[in-house]
Order: structure tokens, then C-alpha cells, then sequence
């Protein structure tokens, strides 16, 4: 399952990622398979500092679309479960 989800690209906007970087503002990742009891581990794309881990239920949604259209042209935004997406920051 993870071979298919392996340096796919993601974007990072869960709040500790408003708060809590490793790359000056650098929120652009990549996904890696995990070590148990985790299914996937997320990387910095720039540093390779671990972002955090990705739920079973993620990487099994992740894949499912995956197989059925293909690897996004796009990264995956990463948002917390259950929160709306914050507000577009203004110049």
C-alpha cells in the first residue's frame, strides 16, 4: 500500500504547521513509509526533518484516490481532522 503513496508531495496546514516549522515558512513535504505502529511518516521536502505521521485512515483514503485517478499534480494539503481552512493571509 505505501509503494503507491511513496514522495508523494503534501502541503502542510494543520495549526501546529501555522506555529511549528523546521524551514523558515517552508510547508511543503513528502510522504515516506512508517515504522510501527505508524503507516506513514511525513517529511520536510527541503530539510528531511519529520513533520509527523499519517493515520491509517489517511493512507487508506490517500490510496484508494490514488489508484482510482492517479498521483495529483499537486501536493495533498494536509489540514487537522474537522477544522475549516484558515483565512487567506493578506500583503
Amino acid at each position: 500500500m505505501m509503494d503507491i503513496l511513496a514522495d508523494l508531495a503534501v502541503q502542510f496546514d494543520r495549526p501546529c504547521d501555522q506555529v511549528n516549522f523546521c524551514c523558515t515558512t517552508n510547508r511543503f513535504g513528502k510522504i515516506a513509509p512508517g515504522s510501527d505502529p505508524h503507516t506513514a511518516t511525513l517529511f520536510c521536502a527541503n530539510c528531511g526533518a519529520r513533520r509527523g505521521h499519517l493515520s491509517q485512515g489517511a493512507v487508506t483514503q490517500i490510496t484508494d484516490i490514488v489508484r482510482t485517478f492517479g498521483a495529483p499534480d499537486a501536493p495533498i494539503i494536509l489540514r487537522a481532522e474537522g477544522k475549516p481552512a484558515p483565512a487567506p493571509r493578506r500583503s
